[in-house]
């Protein structure tokens, strides 16, 4: 009888121990679900490049944000240091640009499921040192900013295949070695890039129809170097990061594509600003030195940003890159060291603040996280 007695005690304790997770406590990296019991992973997905050579595919939970590994990544990109990455307006493909390589790798995309397969000529000698890449918004063009020599470079491109061919009238120089940061406003009648080793902001105007850029003017931020830029939803304000003066610049864009920085600007931001990115009505920036993010409520009838509550947000010992994913209700952050790398998954609140999902941050797939983009 006692034997019997012991037993079942036994038995109800591991019973118990399994229930509860086998006892293991974990205060470190959460691992990026593969989907769970066995089935295909499902959600929306990120992207993120590796410095180590890769491109990997994620997919976030949009009702939880848990991010997940996908089979088969991550996956080569042939080229070495891979950075700046985008996608094109339908979502058809993915380029990534191999900055040490000189060469941009194109792969067809599967929006689902995220899976990439290279294109045929895949990766397309380009040039080295291409720190930002961008797609025209009408499909048909992608430009490139070259860091040294500064330049922007331009590009046909191909919907259907994925082929870049150099256009005529490239590259347009920006003066100074040193650029890093390139946008096109969501009309693709104006891109503008960055020269912090300048201190200037040029404007371009787009021909639709053939891709060249003129040149429009040159703005000078009050104190700074833009080191990266960013756009809010409308494409009415320019934000420059300035990466030596910890701050943010905020020009207003005029229907001709000029640039005129608003009263009050430049705004605080952490130690080290090196990318940004805008929804909702809120600058979320990632500050490198101190491993945190920033949010900053733009207030639209002075053109004013201010810290928001509980602002900065910790992200990992060296936040690289930011996106946001499923229609703005989470904040995708890269984050990287010497040693490795996670990805940290924000829930962003009704007034824009953060909160870690569950599991966040999520080991990443491959080192060193670089740039990443999320749908």
């Amino acid at each position: 009888m006692l034997r019997r007695k012991i037993s079942f005690v036994v038995l109800v304790l591991a019973f118990f121990w399994i229930v509860g997770g086998c006892g293991a406590k974990g205060g470190g990296p959460g691992r990026a679900s593969g989907g769970g019991g066995g089935g295909t992973p499902t959600g929306n997905p990120v992207f993120v490049s590796n410095t180590s050579g890769t491109v990997s595919t994620y997919l976030l939970d949009p009702s939880t944000g848990s991010l997940q590994t996908t089979s088969g990544s991550p996956v080569s990109t042939g080229g070495t240091s891979p950075d700046s990455i985008a996608v094109d307006p339908t979502h058809a493909h993915l380029l990534v640009t191999n900055l040490a390589a000189g060469t941009t790798a194109v792969f067809s995309l599967n929006s689902s499921t995220g899976a990439l397969q290279p294109v045929t000529g895949s990766p397309f000698q380009t040039t080295q040192s291409q720190v930002r890449i961008a797609v025209h918004p009408n499909g048909n063009f992608v430009y490139t900013l070259v860091n040294s020599p500064s330049e922007v470079i331009g590009y046909s491109y191909s919907s259907t295949s994925g082929a870049l061919t150099a256009l005529a009238g490239f590259p347009i120089t920006l003066g100074f070695p040193g650029a890093s940061g390139l946008v096109i406003t969501s009309s693709g009648n104006f891109l503008f890039a960055s020269n912090p080793a300048a201190n200037t902001i040029s404007s371009f105007s787009v021909d639709p129809s053939t891709g060249a850029l003129a040149l429009l003017g040159t703005a000078t931020s009050v104190s700074g170097a833009p080191a990266f830029l960013a756009l809010d939803d409308t494409s009415t304000l320019l934000f420059g990061l300035n990466s030596q003066s910890n701050t943010v610049s905020v020009f207003s864009i005029s229907s001709t594509g000029l640039l005129t920085e608003v009263n009050g600007s430049p705004f605080p931001a952490g130690p080290n600003p090196v990318n940004g990115v805008f929804a909702g009505g809120v600058l979320y920036v990632a500050n490198q030195n101190s491993g945190t993010v920033s949010a900053l409520a733009l207030d639209r009838t002075a053109n004013q940003l201010t810290s928001l509550t509980g602002s900065p947000f910790a992200a990992g010992t060296r936040p690289v890159s930011l996106a946001v994913s499923s229609g703005g209700k989470f904040l995708v952050v890269t984050s990287s060291n010497s040693t490795g790398g996670v990805v940290v998954v924000f829930a962003i609140g009704t007034a824009g603040t953060l909160t870690p999902v569950s599991g966040s941050p999520f080991t990443a797939d491959a080192q060193t996280p670089n740039q990443v983009l999320a749908f």
